[in-house]
């Protein structure tokens, strides 16, 4: 019943679109919270690929892996294995080529006795049997976004899910959208957002006034200390946006401890070299590109906003 009420809260149309980037990223963070969820005697399996950008947030992605696995590891009598697999599209299959898709997801459930049948076998046998609240609310929330489900059963009667990740940069937007080419302004509207620049770093005005125009309340610091004290103190962040040059050679210590200050707030670094978040600090820590366009830095920090709900959800924060 607490799954089925928290797919349903994420499941509620939006007006405006939301993406990630790091899609594989939240797929690997679903198959740990898969083996933590199991009892020892499960096995979790999982092969995951870079995929490109989709329209679903990391915490749904998240979501619906976790709950598609664990429909699966209910549908078997005994301890067995759960495979989790993602993957670009396949253009010769009608399912994956049917719409703009950035990658597909499969779930399914197998015992050791039909491993290799299961996983290998080209037969697919869809089912529309398959239902119950938590596959419709899933359903609901992939078909949203611009994806599709398709339910079904191996030839061991076993279940197995495919999910088409919806392309982020294709033409689907969501409903009520109404052409606005800002799509994130409501969004992100009322937000407090601390930013942290260097001195005398103009080129992120434009930002800035990005950030303005969305009626997000924006707060500067120009150092560490006065970015350090903000995040303590401020139990209003909703983000904090780091200038990466400020950190010098301990970027990677400093951004877990800043992280551990305030794990409610999301955490954006602007970096001038292009570089996805060093291991520590994956999952916490979003970084983009100086010199990428402010809407690509507005939807990072929605991004990195999705990453602390995440983290407030597992109660988690950097050691």
């Amino acid at each position: 019943i607490a799954l089925a009420a928290h797919l349903r809260e994420l499941a509620q149309p939006m007006n405006v679109s939301r993406t990630t980037d790091v899609c594989h990223e939240y797929v690997d963070m679903a198959v740990r919270r898969v083996r933590d969820s199991l009892p020892d005697m499960w096995r979790v399996e999982s092969d995951i690929q870079t995929v490109g950008t989709i329209s679903l947030t990391g915490v749904q992605v998240e979501q619906i892996v976790l709950n598609l696995a664990l429909l699966c590891a209910e549908s078997l009598s005994s301890p067995g294995t759960i495979r989790v697999e993602q993957r670009l599209p396949n253009p010769r299959d009608p399912f994956e080529a049917d719409g703009v898709y950035a990658g597909t997801l499969r779930v399914l459930a197998h015992c050791p006795a039909h491993r290799e049948a299961e996983i290998r076998s080209p037969r697919w046998r869809a089912s529309d049997a398959e239902s119950g609240v938590i596959l419709s609310v899933i359903r609901s929330m992939i078909q949203e976004a611009g994806g599709a489900l398709e339910a079904g059963r191996t030839e061991q009667q076993l279940p197995r899910y495919r999910v088409a990740l919806p392309s982020g940069t294709g033409s689907f937007t969501f409903e009520n959208a109404e052409g606005d080419s800002r799509p994130y302004d409501a969004y992100v509207a009322e937000w407090t957002v601390l930013l942290t620049l260097a001195p005398g770093r103009r080129r992120f005005q434009v930002f800035r006034d990005r950030l303005q125009d969305c009626k997000v309340h924006v707060r500067e610091a120009d150092n560490l200390m006065t970015m350090l004290a903000h995040t303590e103190k401020d139990e209003s962040l909703d983000a904090v946006i780091l200038d990466d040059t400020l950190f010098g050679q301990e970027a990677e210590s400093l951004l877990r401890a800043v992280v551990k200050l305030r794990p409610s707030a999301g955490f954006l670094a602007l970096t001038e070299r292009p570089r996805s978040a060093p291991p520590s600090v994956s999952g916490e820590v979003v970084f983009v590109s100086a010199d990428a366009s402010p809407d690509r830095m507005l939807r990072a920090l929605i991004e990195s906003r999705s990453m602390a709900v995440r983290r407030m959800q597992a109660g988690t924060a950097p050691a």
